[in-house]
């Protein structure tokens, strides 16, 4: 799985355990004041084979007028390579623009 963003914007965390990595997600998401929540999906090959999990932060309502704030989609790019394209949605973006 490898973000669509340049290199600078995210960081890579290698040789946890999916507990560990879970911890590591709650504990970053917590650290904005508008988090409320959090849903956890499963990410799926185009043969429905789990790939990986998707942690995805929920915000308070009243700040952007949703509570989930992103569009997120992944694209096999080649064998073996998953592209995550994240994207704010355009209410929210509107926002920080206002």
């Amino acid at each position: 799985m490898v973000p669509y963003a340049p290199d600078y914007e995210y960081a890579v965390t290698r040789d946890m355990s999916g507990q560990e990595a879970l911890h590591g997600a709650l504990a970053f998401l917590r650290g904005h004041q508008l988090f409320v929540d959090y849903r956890i999906r499963r990410i799926l090959d185009p043969l429905g084979t789990t790939i990986g999990y998707e942690i995805r932060p929920l915000y308070d309502f009243t700040a952007y007028g949703v509570s989930d704030v992103m569009t997120v989609s992944y694209k096999l790019v080649e064998k073996g390579v998953v592209q995550i394209h994240i994207n704010l949605l355009q209410s929210v973006q509107n926002y920080f623009s206002d």
